[in-house]
């Protein structure tokens, strides 16, 4: 192209070594291969078209730790005309639609941090920040439990001046701190429940040693 700039087709095309019928083409249309071809369409039905923005993305909101395969056998109890071969369509599709709207708790990345002493700021803010650190970048938000554990010993000054540092730090990496709300278990779970396959898989390895 740069040929182009200063010289006629045939001659940039010659110095570029390729055939002036090539330096035509691509002056009457310089995208390349990959750009013009068309996207492509599906080959079938979608056999979710019914069920997955008023049933199954309803449920993935209200319930985010619900296994694709709890929520596929769900699904098959109200249809039952939905085949069993459409399982591995909807786990890709649960897969992508977490990916963008929980990223991090569905992703499958963890970070795993050792605290000596207690629940504390320190420790919370010790193991965020290595985890971003790791990760190499840090989500829109960051939501954590109520913090009771961390807080309950403290008057309520330090309450303050540790709320204060906690959304402070959350500022510095440009992440919005938000709370799980109580008596949402559910929203508890999606991380609780990979804590536990750790600790689980830690007590296995320890037993195999």
């Amino acid at each position: 192209m740069s040929f182009r700039q200063v010289e006629t087709p045939t001659v940039a095309a010659a110095k570029a070594g390729f055939s002036a019928a090539t330096g035509y083409r691509i002056e009457q249309d310089p995208r390349l291969p990959s750009q013009k071809k068309a996207p492509r369409g599906r080959r079938r039905r979608d056999p979710l078209a019914e069920v997955w923005d008023s049933e199954i993305v309803p449920l993935l909101k209200s319930a985010p730790g619900l296994r694709p395969v709890a929520i596929f056998d769900e699904i098959r109890r109200r249809h039952p005309e939905i085949g069993v071969g459409v399982r591995r369509t909807l786990e890709r599709r649960i897969r992508a639609w977490r990916a963008l709207h929980f990223r991090l708790a569905f992703s499958g990345w963890e970070h795993a941090h050792v605290v000596l002493g207690g629940e504390s700021f320190v420790a919370l803010a010790e193991g965020l920040q290595n985890a971003l650190w790791a990760l190499g970048r840090a989500p829109l938000q960051h939501r954590s439990d109520s913090l009771s554990a961390a807080f309950c010993n403290l008057d309520a000054d330090t309450r303050q001046d540790q709320t204060r540092r906690y959304e402070a730090l959350c500022a510095h990496y440009r992440m919005q701190p938000t709370r799980n709300n109580r008596g949402l278990a559910h929203e508890n779970g999606s991380i609780e429940s990979p804590h536990g396959h750790l600790k689980r898989a830690i007590e296995d390895a320890l037993l195999l040693r």
